[in-house]
């Protein structure tokens, strides 16, 4: 008979190693993985990134959803009047929003569900994955959360946390920054006449960004002719068409604005394909920036000078302060602003004039 060679078992990487490779107590380490005691957000992500480089796998009485509970969490997208599943999941917000929550969780080794709400139908019923007590804590995405679907949460003393729309518990895109800094580089590179389109104030993302827009059109003594720069909301379908008539209306005028912030990608594909057809330059005559995702801005030529919501920051915000709540060491109310980037691609430049 042959002898089967000895091997070794592997050694199990334990929470110990993790502190000795970052140089933080045990304490520390143990803290960020189960989202207890006082550990910042970035210090969290250090540990955890360093964890799973190492290979620490924590046993499941350790894992972020504790024993004596289902062991999901999941992402709840409140569907607005009107739409469609293609527009919930194909939207600048929704998309991109999925895709970090799948991301993070796979990377942390959570379980998930998905499910999609609809609070301007029939509220008689919960939405499924409170009904069916399939998760011990959700992420909500989308606005108009009405007050049936928060009683549900109450009598249900499900906890959760909203992205990008305000409540208790939120992690929302600091983007009245990014349109300030977006007129700010405007305004450095010889841009004094600013438009700006938007979207219903009744989301908290078009609300900040036109905030930031008015006060930095303030601070630098920005000219919108008089308002009529200014376009918040295109309709229901923020359609290319509107987006073109309205830019070509703007662009006909003697003091035309010599540039545009555009509050969605749609928005800007309209105002660059209206304003190319009336013989402008983008952007030696009229320079563009645009809010959304890096994947859209570069989808098509021009390449968009963007500015761009850090979505996985946010949704990493998110699943930290809704540990905090199932395990019940987050008590008061908390928000979260992420701050999204500037990216400058070919179609912003110097004023012409």
């Amino acid at each position: 008979m042959v002898a089967t060679p000895h091997r070794p078992t592997p050694k199990r990487v334990t929470i110990k190693h993790v502190a000795e490779k970052a140089g933080v107590a045990v304490t520390t380490v143990s803290a960020a993985l189960n989202g207890t005691g006082r550990v910042s957000h970035e210090q969290g992500e250090r540990l955890r990134k360093i964890a799973k480089e190492i290979g620490y796998r924590p046993k499941l009485a350790a894992q972020l959803l504790r024993a004596n509970s289902t062991g999901y969490i999941g992402l709840l997208f409140l569907q607005s009047e009107g739409s469609c599943l293609d527009n919930v999941f194909q939207s600048g917000h929704s998309g991109p929003i999925t895709s970090s929550f799948i991301g993070l969780c796979e990377e942390r080794g959570l379980n998930y569900h998905l499910d999609v709400y609809s609070p301007h139908g029939d509220e008689s019923q919960p939405p499924r994955l409170l009904a069916g007590g399939l998760v011990d804590g959700l992420l909500i995405e989308g606005g108009g959360m009405s007050s049936r679907l928060r009683s549900w949460f109450e009598e249900l003393q499900i906890p959760y946390v909203t992205l990008d729309e305000p409540s208790d518990y939120c992690a929302l895109s600091a983007t009245d920054e990014g349109t300030a800094q977006a007129v700010e580089r405007l305004v450095a590179l010889g841009h004094r006449r600013i438009g700006f389109t938007g979207g219903p104030a009744i989301y908290e993302t078009h609300r900040l960004g036109r905030l930031g827009f008015d006060r930095a059109a303030r601070e630098f003594l920005v000219d919108t002719g008089e308002g009529r720069f200014i376009k918040d909301y295109f309709g229901p379908k923020n359609d290319l068409k509107d987006a073109a008539a309205w830019a070509k209306s703007i662009l006909e005028c003697k003091d035309r604005p010599t540039a545009i912030i555009c509050g969605g990608m749609m928005a800007a594909r309209g105002v660059v394909y209206q304003a190319e057809r009336m013989g402008f330059d983008v952007p030696k005559d009229l320079s563009v920036f645009a809010i959304g995702t890096a994947q859209n801005a570069s989808s098509a030529l021009p390449l968009l000078s963007s500015i761009e919501i850090d979505f996985p920051e946010m949704v990493s915000h998110g699943l930290y302060m809704l540990n905090g709540l199932i395990e019940g060491t987050l008590r008061k109310p908390k928000t979260e602003y992420v701050r999204p980037s500037l990216v400058i691609r070919e179609s912003t430049t110097f004023c012409p004039e």
